[in-house]
């Protein structure tokens, strides 16, 4: 069996990489070797000190992704995910990445608005807490028993509000242009994210560009990976195997 090609993959606003886990058996089949990256002080970096604005979030995680790439099995080939607030950050670290000599083959950007989209005043960063549990729930990510309240659901709330104060600094990476290969994941019933705003990713690259629409919400791709998966495996050919 050739060697697993790494997917570093960075997860949605408030989560952590767990929800990663269930993709690990799907992606081997494929040829993946899922490498999820924790946010700073969250995780399995929770020991360390969180990130005080969205460049130090970038070169954290971009230093993590580096190290990762150097250890003792150096792969040939890898690929970046990032799934809504991911996207965001998954591209800004493969370009930043890339800008060093260590360039992913495909960044794969889910339900994840462009920089362009997103606005300086974050509405959700101003809700009460009742408001932001509301608006946490309707997302369907997190299960509604961490959200009744206690020590967990202040922690959930915390970082919810961590992400979305550095969601609004998105647009400064408005003027984020890389060459590397793009797949930009769509779902036809994403009110957050839909197709045609995801199309404006396509500004963001020189390169080829591959458009995925898959049926369901906002977390249809991080709830069946199948159909990304089988896409990135058809892009990476013929490093993967049939």
């Amino acid at each position: 069996m050739p060697d697993l090609i790494p997917l570093y993959c960075f997860p949605h606003a408030g989560a952590t990489t767990t929800v990663f886990r269930p993709w690990a058996d799907q992606a081997a089949a494929r040829g993946f070797d899922i490498r999820a990256v924790d946010r700073p002080g969250r995780g399995a970096r929770r020991a360390e000190p969180a990130a005080t604005g969205l460049d130090a979030l970038i070169a954290s995680s971009a230093r993590w992704v580096a190290d990762d790439l150097t250890g003792a099995a150096k792969p040939a080939r890898w690929a970046v995910f990032g799934h809504s607030f991911g996207a965001v950050v998954a591209l800004a670290v493969a370009a930043r990445l890339a800008a060093t000599g260590a360039r992913p083959d495909r960044a794969v950007l889910s339900a994840g608005l462009p920089p362009t989209h997103h606005s300086r005043t974050d509405r959700a960063a101003g809700l009460d807490d009742a408001a932001l549990r509301d608006r946490i729930a309707a997302d369907g990510a997190t299960p509604g028993e961490l959200l009744d309240g206690g020590p967990v659901t202040a922690m959930i709330l915390a970082r919810f509000r961590d992400d979305y104060r550095l969601r609004s600094a998105f647009p400064d990476l408005a003027g984020l242009v890389t060459d590397l290969p793009l797949t930009i994941v769509a779902a036809d019933r994403d009110e957050w994210a839909p197709a045609a705003s995801m199309r404006d990713w396509g500004q963001h690259t020189t390169g080829p560009v591959r458009e995925l629409t898959l049926r369901g919400g906002h977390f249809a791709a991080v709830q069946d990976p199948a159909p990304v998966l089988d896409a990135l495996a058809a892009d990476l050919r013929p490093a993967v195997a049939p």
